[in-house]
């Protein structure tokens, strides 16, 4: 249910409150993570919010982390939905990486 509201969200932006799409996309998060996951990764959607990864817990927010992904809205869209490979977008200069590469492909590999 959620990754259909996130693709709704997402597939017609003018009009759609931001903090739905984050919503959505925490909702993902939560299904498609390990919960053991024990790194703190910030993922930034420019104009749109923050979600923290921490400990295996997702939610909204911003707060310090091991690395911090940016990616656009569309293409973190196309990442939870598994039309984009997360190792493709990073080459391609889709998201941005700072802090540990390392834990952005643990992260990747949950995915």
């Amino acid at each position: 249910m959620a990754l259909r509201t996130l693709e709704l969200a997402c597939g017609n932006i003018e009009g759609v409150p931001v903090k739905t799409a984050i919503a959505a996309a925490v909702g993902v998060l939560r299904r498609k993570l390990d919960v053991r996951f024990p790194h703190r990764v910030r993922l930034v959607v420019p104009g749109h919010g923050t979600i923290m990864v921490n400990g295996g817990r997702v939610y909204e927010g911003c707060e310090a982390a091991d690395c911090t992904l940016t990616a656009s809205l569309t293409t973190f869209r196309r990442l939870l939905s598994g039309e984009l490979d997360p190792v493709a977008a990073y080459v391609a200069g889709d998201i941005g990486v700072e802090g540990s590469v390392a834990v952005a492909m643990e992260l990747a590999a949950g995915l």
